[in-house]
């Protein structure tokens, strides 16, 4: 976990569908990450430093990861753009969101986020090594960035890559 830290929220905690019911409006992957660290982190009501729960090493975070891939598969939570976390010292870090992983059928395909914020997508059976540009991310609305459609073939998007600024 030292270059990547890889939030499975279905996984590491057991109430990511209690999270997840809770008002629309607050679905995104920026408010799981704070809710996820936030409710992990208590301090000391004496001296204020963190108390860390080390049953759970991958969000006690002494380094901030440059790279964090977070699963998305069935929650259509919003995939933000940008998100903030704050380390162990309470340091903000900022992350850009830079690709999403899809699943269809029996195939992985992805988008990429480029330097200019343009979305490319890459189907490596029919696209081959090649990208093809879409528009830029800003346009995308919640349910066109959850899914991918390739020709008769759609995509639902599983991961979503994130890399620190």
């Amino acid at each position: 976990h030292f270059l990547t830290s890889h939030i499975d929220a279905q996984k590491e905690r057991d109430d990511f569908d209690e999270y997840n019911s809770q008002d629309p409006n607050k679905k995104s992957v920026r408010n799981w990450f704070t809710y996820y660290f936030s409710s992990m982190r208590g301090k000391c009501s004496s001296c204020r430093t963190h108390i860390l729960d080390e049953s759970h090493p991958d969000i006690n975070f002494h380094t901030m990861p440059p790279v964090l891939s977070v699963k998305l598969y069935t929650t259509h939570i919003k995939i933000n753009h940008k998100v903030t976390l704050l380390d162990n010292e309470d340091r903000p870090h900022e992350y850009i969101l830079q690709g999403i992983v899809y699943f269809g059928g029996v195939h992985f395909v992805s988008r990429i986020v480029d330097s200019n914020c343009d979305v490319w997508y890459n189907d490596g059976i029919r696209t081959k090594r090649k990208y093809i540009m879409e528009k830029p991310l800003r346009e995308f609305s919640n349910s066109e960035i959850h899914y991918l459609n390739i020709g008769p073939a759609v995509y639902h998007s599983c991961f979503a890559i994130y890399r620190k600024l």
